[in-house]
């Protein structure tokens, strides 16, 4: 078994809304293991290490998937899944910029690996503002895959994640009165570290883990009792907050692209960059 679709980003997006939903759907198999990332970080590991993932997948399932969220920013991931998959059902996900490169931010604050302050760590890791201009990257996919490429907008996931999940099954040909216990959550809510030290050693014992390809570990430890106890919701004021100047400096960066976004997508894309409490 081979994916038939794939969740190509993009981060911060509300890729674990994604995973969640699609793996407990009943006809869809999805691999415990989110962010394989072969067609773009591990694509000189054999085929049959990535065939593997999908080797609990059933005749039930009438599709399957993996969702690994930068495969959007890479023009060779794009070429080697047509390649290798033909033109399968892709699925996207695009936030308002500024709010994306915030909650990226956050979670870095979250395992340790910001800088000083926001502009700091932007300058240290330009990737954090970088991956907030779609248009390009969406044009050269939606240029290879036409109507098989379908975006969500994260604003109409946060509005009504249900009626999301009901489109997305739809896209996939799947039941859609099916209806899990992710289905009509949220994205998950912006949390921080009980304890820094060991938040930033388990984010590295991760990034070694899935450079050494033992992703499904990364993904059993995430689905286990672990990350709550790693981490906990913010509390009332403990939320990141941009500074007016910074806004304004991030709105100038990413003004054109939202507005070629617009135009590709023929999407009003109706309060972006402008102050949000998301």
């Amino acid at each position: 078994m081979v994916p038939d679709f794939l969740f190509i980003g993009a981060a911060k997006c509300g890729s674990t809304w994604f995973f969640d939903v699609l793996r407990e759907h009943l006809e869809i198999f999805v691999p415990r293991a989110k962010d394989i990332y072969y067609f773009d970080q591990h694509y000189d590991r054999p085929r049959e290490w990535y065939e593997r993932f999908f080797r609990e997948a059933e005749p039930t399932h009438r599709r399957v998937g993996e969702v690994s969220h930068d495969y959007l920013f890479s023009r060779d991931a794009a070429d080697r899944i047509l390649a290798d998959l033909g033109r399968i059902r892709l699925l996207a996900c695009l936030r308002d910029p500024i709010d994306r490169a915030v909650s990226a931010y956050s979670f870095m604050c979250r395992n340790g690996t910001a800088a000083e302050t926001f502009r700091a760590t932007i300058e240290a890791n330009p990737r954090l503002i970088e991956r907030g201009r779609y248009t390009e990257h969406v044009r050269y996919y939606r240029d290879r895959f036409g109507d098989a490429l379908k975006i969500v907008l994260f604003d109409d996931l946060q509005r009504d994640p249900a009626a999301v999940a009901l489109d997305c099954y739809r896209f996939l040909g799947v039941d859609e009165d099916f209806a899990g216990e992710s289905t009509g959550r949220r994205s998950l809510p912006a949390s921080r570290a009980r304890v820094q030290w060991l938040a930033r050693l388990t984010k590295q014992a991760a990034w070694r883990l899935r450079e050494w390809g033992f992703a499904d570990v990364i993904g059993r430890v995430k689905s286990s009792p672990l990350t709550s106890m790693l981490y906990r919701p913010l509390r009332p004021g403990e939320r990141f907050h941009l500074a007016p100047e910074d806004r304004a400096w991030l709105r100038d960066y990413f003004a054109d692209d939202v507005d070629e976004l617009r135009k590709l997508l023929d999407r009003p894309l109706a309060g972006w960059l402008e102050p949000s409490d998301a």
